[in-house]
């Protein structure tokens, strides 16, 4: 699995979280990176924050489609709005879930 995020925490508690479940986890600080990477590699699924600078995860995600990228993703973001939601369903994300 791909861990996306630039929020050091955010990012080592979601991927330790899922290493305890037993997956391997491979992490990136910025959509940017994350793109290069869900692109370059093979991954289960993909957890992407959604406000990162440089390139946000929305249009990574887009980008990532538009590649032709079939790997299930997940939108991880503090944006709960409905339109945030409709937004990041609509990039390509496959579910949304609202940080606490």
């Amino acid at each position: 699995m791909l861990v996306i995020d630039d929020d050091a925490r955010t990012r080592a508690f979601v991927a330790e979280g899922l290493r305890q479940q037993g997956h391997t986890i491979d992490e990136a600080n910025d959509g940017e990176t994350g793109l290069h990477m869900a692109m370059e590699g093979e991954y289960d699924a993909i957890v992407a924050d959604r406000m990162m600078p440089g390139l946000p995860g929305l249009e990574a995600v887009q980008a990532m489609r538009a590649g032709g990228l079939k790997t299930p993703v997940l939108m991880l973001t503090a944006l709960g709005s409905v339109d945030d939601r409709v937004a990041g369903l609509n990039a390509g994300a496959d579910d949304y879930l609202v940080k606490p």
